[in-house]
């Protein structure tokens, strides 16, 4: 309630006074889903938030290994916190659907 029906309330009626959205708007489709990733797991671009995503769906936390965004730092030492809070269970359904939908969307682009 707290964090999705409430804000959408307010961005309605704030859309509604001033013509814009409070929050900035994403675009839609798989580069909404996208930069929702972004700025969940800190990065600044598609690939990047791909990369994050699919590690998070196919792999259990390694921290020795390099980091999916590609810092060239050991996980350990760059997105640690985010990929085990990302890897609980309650997130993983949604998870795997968005990435075979952007999988799915990036092999039918190639």
């Amino acid at each position: 309630m707290q964090e999705y029906v409430i804000p959408y309330f307010f961005a309605v009626e704030y859309y509604k006074k001033y013509s814009t959205y409070p929050f900035g708007e994403r675009q839609h489709g798989n580069k909404g889903i996208l930069s929702f990733y972004m700025e969940k797991f800190s990065v600044n671009t598609y690939d990047k938030a791909f990369n994050m995503l699919k590690y998070i769906v196919m792999n259990s936390y390694r921290g020795h290994i390099s980091c999916p965004c590609g810092s060239g730092k050991r996980i350990r030492q760059c997105h640690k916190n985010t990929i085990i809070y990302w890897q609980q269970e309650k997130y993983r359904k949604i998870f795997i659907e968005d990435y075979y939908n952007l999988s799915k969307e990036r092999k039918a682009n190639e």
